[in-house]
């Protein structure tokens, strides 16, 4: 089996300001500094044999706070980074005439990746891990526009943003998957817990 913890960044000041990000490369703030550290606490236990990040600063900070004390390289994966939200880059949520839901279900702004685009992104992620090989425990450090379609993108159903159960951020969804790269369980908005050691 190969296990995967897949984690959405931190807060930035655009999260808390409610801004578009898309991939402008901002980076953690205070908040999500310490939240990183918090969250390498909680799963310092957890056996990672890979950590595998968006080339993204806010990603790649997490990645790195996880990173500390384990000797592992962290890999820099471009599947991993943000939706580009094109002429909504750096405005805040309610630009868009129809708020933020419309602005992400939307397809035609100028600059931007389509919905169809990132969903082939996110199913791409089980093969794209399985070449790691059985045994392994993968924690993938990315972004809310890539976390929203991936439950839907794993399960092979289309993507619908209203039903998307995004995590916080810092939030975490599991999955395991067979050797083949076939789904076998997935935990939506994963609880992380201190691993207790026998």
């Amino acid at each position: 089996m190969i296990e995967v913890y897949a984690f959405r960044h931190p807060e930035t000041d655009w999260n808390r300001e409610k801004k578009y990000q898309g991939r402008i490369n901002i980076p953690l703030n205070e908040q999500g500094l310490r939240q990183a550290e918090e969250i390498a606490a909680l799963v310092q236990n957890i056996p990672f044999t890979h950590l595998i990040s968006s080339g993204l600063r806010r990603s790649i900070q997490f990645a790195e706070k996880v990173a500390q004390g384990r000797g592992l390289e962290v890999l820099i994966d471009p599947n991993l980074t943000e939706r580009a939200l094109g002429v909504y880059e750096g405005l805040p949520y309610d630009a868009h005439p129809g708020g933020q839901l419309a602005a992400l279900k939307s397809s035609d702004f100028k600059g931007g990746e389509s919905l169809a685009s990132v969903y082939a992104r996110a199913a791409q992620i089980p093969q794209n891990v399985r070449v790691y090989g059985d045994g392994t425990v993968i924690s993938l450090f990315t972004h809310g526009g890539l976390m929203a379609p991936l439950p839907a993108a794993l399960l092979k159903e289309p993507y619908d943003p209203e039903k998307a159960r995004l995590p916080p951020n810092g939030g975490c969804h599991y999955f395991r998957l067979d050797s083949k790269g076939k789904l076998k369980e997935l935990s939506l908005n994963h609880p992380l817990r201190p691993l207790v050691l026998s």
